[in-house]
């Protein structure tokens, strides 16, 4: 991804929330290459979304709400 919406080093959050967080997952992979892993660490294991190894959100599953 090569536009920049803001200013360089703007912290920006994105907190996905779906029903289906494989069929995102494979969406934003495929359009704007950005990363998920599951958060083993974390006791909900969230799943984690990341850029160039910069972590830029989370996904909920909407289907199965912690």
């Amino acid at each position: 991804m090569t536009t920049r919406m803001g200013s360089l080093n703007e912290f920006c959050w994105m907190d996905l929330k779906t029903r289906d967080p494989a069929g995102t997952a494979t969406f934003f992979s495929k359009t704007l290459g950005w990363r998920f892993a599951v958060d083993e660490k974390d006791w909900r294991k969230a799943t984690r979304i990341t850029v160039q190894g910069h972590l830029i959100g989370s996904v909920s599953d909407l289907a199965n709400p912690v």
